[in-house]
């Protein structure tokens, strides 16, 4: 069901000026197929270029693969899909048996991809994870066993595809172990001010603060903080003046909001044109009018 009128294994058949009619394969794409040639990205559409040789194919087509602004030890937020392509620049629609794997150079690097099998002429790898040094870049080999080698020099045939791995380096709220960016949990935070820190998650204390894992923390209604950065969370000395912060999605605001009529530390001081009153210490609207203070001290 692959090619449909020709398939060429081994060295390629001179063919010119022929037509095909009545081809029925379901898979066919310009009524001529071959083996597997090399392995290459996914490409939705491929132009069929005729004429060209092995070695000419295989420089256009098996293209290196470039992922940049990885996280180490953390899956990869996107789908990988490889595919088998033949001479002619076409998917290998009938390889449904063929194992891709990792091949790294060195041992600092770890993938928990062991094999995965071709479906269709297609490797689907979802929630890939690797892990290497952050800020560091890397080349590494997806090997597949789908592509046969000849003895013949003149066909030539590539078992890899060299991919280009560029990662990122830990960012707040991820602590560095064991060469893995790994982001607090839910319940733990880190509010790290270095990247690539290896300082350990802290467990939050939900009296006084929201923690969503990471460096996304903040503090409760009636509590304040200095700033984004800061880990020590104090109550306000009165209930009404530190308000929530948090989200309608429920994230927390990372420094608090005070009240109308206060702001400062503890949003203790009063607001421009307020006042605090004797009994409690309200910050209260003052009042312009000078005959008001003037009738106060008379009396």
């Amino acid at each position: 069901n692959f090619g449909g009128s020709i398939y060429a294994y081994g060295a390629q058949p001179n063919i010119s000026d022929c037509k095909f009619i009545n081809n029925t394969a379901a898979n066919q794409t310009n009524h001529i197929g071959s083996h597997a040639v090399g392995l290459m990205q996914y490409k939705e559409t491929l132009p069929y270029v005729p004429g060209l040789s092995s070695s000419e194919r295989l420089r256009l087509l098996a293209e290196e693969v470039f992922l940049e602004k990885l996280a180490s030890g953390q899956a990869l937020p996107m789908e990988l899909k490889f595919m088998l392509y033949d001479s002619y620049g076409q998917c290998v629609y009938d390889n449904s048996k063929s194992n891709l794997q990792v091949v790294s150079k060195t041992k600092e690097l770890t993938s928990s991809l062991a094999s995965t099998v071709s479906d269709k002429g297609l490797f689907r790898i979802r929630d890939l994870t690797i892990t290497y040094l952050p800020n560091e870049t890397i080349q590494v080999f997806f090997v597949t066993d789908g592509v046969p080698t000849f003895s013949n020099p003149d066909i030539i045939t590539s078992q890899e595809l060299p991919v280009t791995l560029a990662f990122r380096s830990c960012l707040f709220g991820e602590t560095l172990a064991g060469g893995a960016c790994i982001r607090c949990k839910s319940g733990f935070y880190l509010i790290n001010t270095e990247l690539n820190s290896e300082e350990p998650c802290k467990e939050c204390d939900f009296d006084k603060m929201i923690c969503k894992g990471g460096a996304v923390v903040g503090p409760k209604k009636n509590y304040w903080r200095m700033n984004e950065t800061a880990d020590i969370f104090l109550k306000c000395p009165r209930e009404e003046t530190c308000l929530d912060t948090t989200t309608p999605d429920g994230m927390p605001g990372s420094v608090p909001k005070c009240a109308e009529n206060y702001q400062g530390n503890l949003c203790a001081a009063c607001a421009e044109d307020y006042g605090k009153t004797y009994d409690g210490g309200r910050c209260m609207k003052c009042s312009r009018n000078v005959r008001g203070y003037v009738s106060l001290i008379i009396y």
